[in-house]
């Protein structure tokens, strides 16, 4: 694993330099020569080897790993299947991370895919087990003992702001929510409680 300084991390997030990993260097023709991407679908497609399996060609390349990414191995080295979208249909490696729209990760059509900085990925990363501190069943929402009433918090830049106490969790939860779409607007994760938006 790469270790960045913070002067790298926060060059790569103004966009000053790619956030492009060393073994990007492959270019969208060199790529082409082997894979097929059908941005409405998502699906990449083996259409050449230079292996003996060719029972492979023309059925979906790579694998899935544990966490849902399609990784697809192709010149010698692996790849996650989105990064290989954006060089299939765009020419050019991603400047950044590539985020899944819906929280899907093996879901790679293109209106899916969008480039994003790394805190940008995390902020709207789906969240929907509760932590041990969380009795309110919400993101962002936890019940202050001393009180007994409902606090609502986001971070924001590595920043806690508190979105004040609340009589009850859905209140509460209404508070967070608006946040998110203030504080993180097309970014803020999806709403999954079908309150408060």
């Amino acid at each position: 694993m790469r270790i960045e300084s913070r002067a790298r991390r926060e060059a790569i997030a103004r966009g000053e330099i790619s956030y492009n990993k060393p073994k990007d260097n492959l270019t969208q023709s060199q790529v082409a020569k082997y894979l097929s991407y059908n941005p409405h679908t998502g699906v990449i497609t083996r259409i050449f080897s230079e292996s003996t399996r060719k029972d492979l060609l023309g059925h979906e390349a790579g694998s899935t790993c544990p966490a849902g990414y399609r990784r697809i191995r192709v010149c010698g080295d692996t790849y996650k299947a989105h990064r290989l979208a954006f060089l299939l249909h765009l020419g050019r490696w991603p400047n950044g991370v590539v985020d899944h729209i819906n929280g899907n990760t093996s879901d790679n059509r293109w209106c899916n895919l969008r480039e994003c900085t790394q805190a940008q990925n995390i902020q709207c990363a789906r969240r929907s087990r509760s932590t041990k501190r969380n009795t309110s069943g919400f993101r962002g929402v936890f019940l202050h003992k001393p009180t007994g009433r409902w606090w609502a918090n986001i971070t924001v830049d590595g920043k806690l702001i508190s979105l004040k106490y609340h009589d009850t969790p859905e209140e509460a939860w209404i508070a967070r929510r608006k946040a998110e779409l203030e504080y993180l607007g097309e970014f803020a994760p999806p709403n999954d409680y079908g309150i408060g938006d």
